[in-house]
């Protein structure tokens, strides 16, 4: 693995990248909030500072991020796109780290072919305008792995030490990059037990997993306890679903759907340009390779073995290497049909035409980013202010109820129980839900005696994944006082 001296149109192409990132997280960054984004702005940054810093009730609360988001609105004001700022900035960072990673791995034409990919996917855009810590999970987990394969080449301590805040800045923005950073040790393991037996890396790791500590010292109680309720936490069959595999692997292909028919026709070639890629780098970064390989599996082990929920969202760290694979396996399918036809001069051509369809593909995916915000709370409440009589009563019930009730509307009655529903009877009543599929505990009956017997008024999509908003009305006053069956 040798850098290469960065030419002058390499910076270039690097900063025309970079501006067509920031353009595209821009548009749309000030979108409505969803359900995670608006917990963590009530539960979290809109508390004092030293609250914040001793407070992990929750898994929400990614702390790091929160900070971030913190002195976000602290400088800007409280608004959606100030609350996401900080995740922009290291979806920006992200694809800088991708593309260094490209090159060492790669060389510097796939580098900028997989970072101009990234720039334009849908997923990453996606989470780059999400108040949440992924992108920075990524950003921290991408250099530690820069680190990891310099410091095994050539081991110094400086490089070391930065792995070791690469590891403690990744873990203080969410304990899920415990998971790549076991598979990350793994590697070591293994190149421990071939023979390259450097002290320094013990070093890296031991100082990482030192400050990780002392950053969650006054946090410990909390994390265990928080852990524990997500483990235990699966209230309904379906949130029971979450902990499986093959439920994950389904919500990532679902993602195919803008492909329509075309799209198991993507996904082979995307398997086709991945296995090509992982083949055309081994030889040159194996570490790299060796260390995004095995961080799936890592991960899907422990997850199930702390009866986890498996959330699509915990290999989000793993975007940027498939990205990569893509673009190496591009420029090596080029460079075979061009010899095949034994036209070598035509790979250039081959793989710009290629890079153009995957760049086409990705714009039918990232259309959806802009079609929708990705919860519409907003929409139901419209339809409800809008469509609503002297008289009416609004309110809420399930998951819908934490964002109405914290964020947009605090004096609206909430519904846990039937009782709370029969106190409401003798006026029309307008009921917001949201991810019915997991209803609270106990309110399985109450929603479906609102499903079944109200009208659904509307339904509103969004980009998130079984987030749809629903509003319910009930059809006439009085039809269900004293209704509790």
């Amino acid at each position: 693995m040798v850098d290469e001296a960065v030419s002058p149109r390499e910076w270039l192409a690097l900063a025309v990248i970079l501006i067509l990132a920031l353009v595209l997280r821009v548009i749309g960054l000030n979108a409505g909030l969803w359900y995670d984004e608006i917990l963590t702005l009530t539960d979290f940054i809109r508390e004092p500072l030293g609250k914040l810093l001793t407070d992990f009730s929750s898994l929400n609360n990614h702390m790091f991020y929160s900070l971030q988001a913190k002195a976000s609105v602290a400088l800007f004001g409280e608004s959606p796109w100030a609350l996401r700022l900080p995740a922009m900035l290291f979806g920006l960072g992200s694809i800088v780290t991708l593309w260094l990673l490209g090159r060492m791995a790669a060389g510097r034409r796939v580098a900028l072919l997989a970072a101009l990919l990234l720039a334009v996917s849908y997923h990453h855009v996606w989470f780059s305008q999400n108040a949440r810590g992924y992108t920075g999970l990524l950003f921290w987990t991408s250099l530690a792995t820069l680190l990891l394969a310099r410091g095994l080449q050539n081991p110094r301590l400086t490089t070391w030490t930065g792995y070791s805040l690469c590891l403690a800045a990744a873990m203080y923005t969410h304990l899920s990059a415990g998971f790549f950073f076991a598979a990350h040790a793994l590697v070591y393991a293994i190149v421990w037990l071939r023979g390259q037996r450097d002290w320094r890396p013990i070093y890296g790791f031991a100082l990482g997993g030192l400050l990780t500590l002392l950053l969650h010292a006054p946090l410990f109680d909390q994390v265990f306890a928080a852990m524990h309720t997500v483990s235990s936490g699966k209230t309904s069959s379906a949130m029971a679903e979450w902990v499986n595999p093959l439920r994950t692997l389904r919500e990532i292909l679902a993602s195919l759907d803008g492909f329509g028919p075309l799209a198991p026709l993507a996904l082979a070639g995307a398997l086709l340009l991945v296995g090509l890629g992982i083949h055309a780098m081994w030889r040159r970064a194996p570490v790299i390779v060796a260390a995004y390989l095995l961080s799936i599996p890592v991960a899907l082990l422990l997850l199930l073995a702390l009866d986890f929920r498996i959330w699509p969202r915990y290999f989000f760290v793993d975007i940027g290497f498939i990205y990569l694979c893509v673009a190496a396996g591009a420029v090596k399918l080029a460079d075979i049909l061009a010899k095949s036809v034994r036209r070598p001069q035509f790979a250039p051509w081959l793989l710009a035409t290629g890079s153009l369809v995957m760049l086409a593909a990705s714009g039918v995916l990232l259309a959806r980013n802009y079609a929708h915000p990705k919860q519409d709370f907003a929409g139901a409440l419209v339809l409800i202010a809008t469509n609503r009589a002297p008289g009416d009563v609004a309110t809420s019930i399930g998951l819908a109820t934490e964002p109405i009730h914290s964020y947009f509307e605090p004096a609206w009655p909430v519904l846990a129980t039937a009782a709370d529903l029969d106190a409401l009877q003798g006026r029309r009543i307008w009921v917001v839900t949201a991810f019915d599929d997991h209803v609270l505990a106990g309110q399985e009956a109450l929603l479906a005696r609102i499903q079944h017997g109200y009208d659904l008024a509307g339904s509103f999509d969004g980009t998130l994944g079984g987030g749809t908003v629903k509003v319910y009305r009930s059809r006439a006053v009085n039809m269900e006082v004293g209704a509790n069956d």
